[in-house]
């Protein structure tokens, strides 16, 4: 329990702690509003903590971060943070040469992204260099690559007895 807040990072736990079911951000879908409670922000936290450490990024880290004001820009930032990594945050609607510059500028290594669209942006600025000293991506909305929708066909099974 945080009884105390010290540093910005103590912020969402603290929160936790002495507000836990009360709504911290409410996000308008296509269908209806999702709403996260103090506690779901703080779990979302350590979730992408644990995330981010098991796919490499350490303290120092510079992370290039290319998201719009949202729930998932809070958290994200908040993971950084919490692996003591430089969070080096801009806008999704930063031009690809822009956020080319940033990211190389800043010394960044892993990039976080809105959508697949941005990465492919990105491929038309980014140099090879910038590529291979890019150790991960992270893209917060797959969009339509992953989007599930009841009725969807998802598989065709033939067993050995098809003929």
């Amino acid at each position: 329990m945080i009884s105390k807040i010290n540093t910005i990072l103590d912020l969402p736990f603290h929160a936790e702690d002495n507000y836990s079911g009360r709504i911290s951000h409410k996000t308008k879908r296509t269908d209806f509003v999702e709403t996260k409670t103090f506690k779901d922000t703080a779990l979302a936290v350590k979730e992408l903590t644990a995330g981010f450490a098991y796919y490499g990024i350490k303290p120092g880290d510079h992370i290039g971060f290319f998201v719009n004001n949202r729930f998932e820009w809070i958290i994200t930032d908040f993971a950084i943070m919490a692996l003591q990594a430089v969070s080096v945050p801009r806008g999704s609607d930063t031009t690809p040469s822009e956020v080319r510059f940033i990211f190389t500028h800043s010394d960044s290594s892993f990039l976080v992204l809105e959508n697949v669209s941005q990465l492919l942006e990105l491929s038309r600025v980014f140099s090879k260099e910038d590529w291979e000293k890019t150790e991960k991506i992270f893209i917060v909305d797959s969009g339509s690559l992953k989007e599930i929708k009841p009725g969807d066909l998802l598989t065709i099974v033939y067993t050995s007895g098809t003929t």
